[in-house]
């Protein structure tokens, strides 16, 4: 993987593999690039049933299309964290308005995220239509390191 790009740097990409509900490797200009969906949580690959319906999720939004790249920040694993766009559509909020992530809302002030979950809620929507662990990907990762 290359390293990450400063935060701001906008790019085109292509998607080399979509690695589960929030995480994807992108061929860009100048190399691959691991990317974190900014502001989205979606239960872990290893989460039955939800992980691996995040990840085809994930996989049916960004097919193998160009994508906007728009790096905010980079995590502790040195991973890019940012946004995602494919046809004019924010895909991390399209995972949270479709019910298979929920938001860091410890991190996430943005009204548009957070009423996005709140709908999916209400309409017991994915991951919202029986509680559980899912809800939580963070204290899942706590209960199960790798």
């Amino acid at each position: 993987m290359s390293p990450p790009p400063s935060p701001g740097t906008e790019i085109a990409c292509g998607v080399d593999a979509v690695l589960d509900g929030d995480t994807v490797d992108l061929s860009c200009p100048d190399g691959r690039l691991r990317l974190r969906l900014w502001g989205i949580d979606a239960p872990e690959r290893h989460q039955s049933p939800w992980g691996q319906r995040a990840t085809d999720h994930l996989k049916s939004l960004v097919g193998d299309a160009k994508l906007a790249v728009r790096v905010v920040e980079t995590d502790v694993y040195n991973r890019a964290v940012g946004f995602v766009v494919d046809d004019g559509e924010d895909v991390g909020l399209r995972m949270v308005v479709d019910g298979l992530a929920t938001v860091r809302t410890r991190y996430v002030r943005d009204q548009e995220y957070r009423d996005a979950r709140t709908q999916a809620r209400h309409k017991k929507l994915g991951i919202w239509s029986r509680p559980g662990l899912h809800q939580r990907p963070w204290e899942w990762r706590r209960l199960n390191p790798r």
